[in-house]
């Protein structure tokens, strides 16, 4: 697994843990990723456009992967770690309010 996707994973693990919070389970297939990044606008309320920014940042990922190699400027990658850094806060606060009892202590 290259860098991209691990840096990726943790906002796509936090949109899968609110929807098992909240009993659901996130898809599989064609789509998966965007599905579950969308997810978030139900499970915690995320804003669309904070949606929106995800989305993008999860296509540039992929391009930058597997089409073009170093597209993806250091200012934009500081930034896109930032904006998932500060989705998986916002998830884990939902968390601790919503289901405190799936959090260990």
């Amino acid at each position: 697994m290259g860098a991209s996707t691990s840096r990726t994973a943790p906002v796509l693990q936090a949109a899968s843990a609110a929807l098992a919070a909240v009993g659901q389970r996130a898809p599989t297939g064609e789509g998966h990723h965007y599905l579950v990044l969308r997810s978030l606008v139900h499970t915690v309320s995320l804003d669309p456009d904070t949606i929106r920014k995800l989305d993008t940042l999860r296509k540039r990922r992929h391009i930058a992967t597997y089409t073009r190699a170093g597209t993806v400027s250091d200012q934009e990658a500081r930034d896109a770690v930032a904006l998932i850094e500060a989705v998986c806060a916002d998830v884990e606060t939902w968390l601790k309010k919503a289901h405190p009892e799936l959090l260990a202590d």
